[in-house]
């Protein structure tokens, strides 16, 4: 589990950085012009099925903004090709306007032949965030 947390944000700055964070991820799977165009492809491409599956989860009262998805064997997400998967998890991403702070938490499992059933746990795990301090 990662959890990066970001201080004194208002909820026109928390928009901006979810617009920011989701369009950095969703750019990993867009279509791109082959630096080499030629005999074996004009452009490189992701398989739709590695692709993130974005959703929204309500949690304590905050919408967390979630993508499913996998990662490579360095925690990074954005896997093209089930070679170089190890690992299944989501990136979510989350405000909260009484304490003023944006949060980034990345949750990942092993990667198992039924990624579902992690997913379903990843997603428990997320309906147990709220904001709050100790």
């Amino acid at each position: 589990m990662r959890v990066s947390t970001e201080f004194g944000v208002n909820k026109e700055t928390a928009d901006k950085l979810l617009k920011s964070k989701t369009t950095q991820v969703m750019a990993v799977y867009t279509d791109a012009v082959s630096p080499y165009p030629g005999e074996l492809s004009d452009k490189i491409s992701c398989d739709k099925q590695f692709e993130p599956q974005f959703s929204t989860i309500d949690s304590n009262g905050i919408t967390i903004s979630t993508f499913r998805g996998f990662y490579n064997d360095r925690l990074s997400f954005g896997v093209c090709n089930k070679n170089q998967i190890s690992f299944q998890g989501n990136l979510s991403f989350f405000y909260c306007p009484k304490y003023e702070q944006f949060h980034t938490l990345e949750y990942a499992l092993p990667f198992t032949e039924t990624p579902n059933q992690n997913f379903e746990e990843l997603k428990k795990v997320l309906k147990t965030v709220r904001c709050g301090r100790n």
